[in-house]
């Protein structure tokens, strides 16, 4: 296996692998032992989305928004209109949609103004609850595990 795949692997079995186990590491370890220089059409996708899903956000929260993001999701459902089905597709897509609704409820959270109640520009008029506020709070919190653990 070359050594940016052994990588990808690597990453992708000890991070996001431990909270979503979508792929068999057997059967992953072994698709990839075989390639010499090509990868299985039915690979590179779960490829691109193991690449996609290990890439920290904590230090970029935009990453989703990222050309690569764009060219992955792209890629993944070019290949889902053209009728080139397969397991393989299946595990890429649920990547993308754990990986892009974390980061959907990042930049809403952000643009909202919740993660930073003092400096951030307030979207939300708040009338000041206790309730309303602790309600803010837990959301932003749910959001930053849900980070958290998605790329730990």
């Amino acid at each position: 296996m070359n050594g940016d795949l052994r990588t990808i692997t690597h990453q992708w079995l000890s991070t996001v692998y431990l909270w979503l186990p979508v792929t068999s590491k057997k059967s992953l370890e072994l698709n990839l032992k075989d390639i010499p220089f090509e990868i299985q059409a039915n690979l590179a996708p779960l490829l691109l989305c193991m690449t996609l899903a290990t890439q920290s956000v904590v230090d970029n929260p935009q990453a989703a928004l990222s050309s690569f993001y764009y060219t992955t999701e792209s890629y993944c459902s070019l290949l889902e209109s053209s009728a080139v089905l397969s397991l393989r597709l299946l595990q890429s897509l649920v990547i993308i949609a754990t990986y892009l609704t974390t980061g959907q409820c990042a930049r809403l959270g952000h643009a909202l103004g919740v993660h930073d109640r003092r400096h951030a520009p307030q979207v939300l008029r708040r009338n000041g609850a206790w309730t309303e506020y602790e309600e803010t709070h837990r959301a932003w919190w749910a959001v930053l595990v849900l980070d958290r653990y998605a790329h730990c």
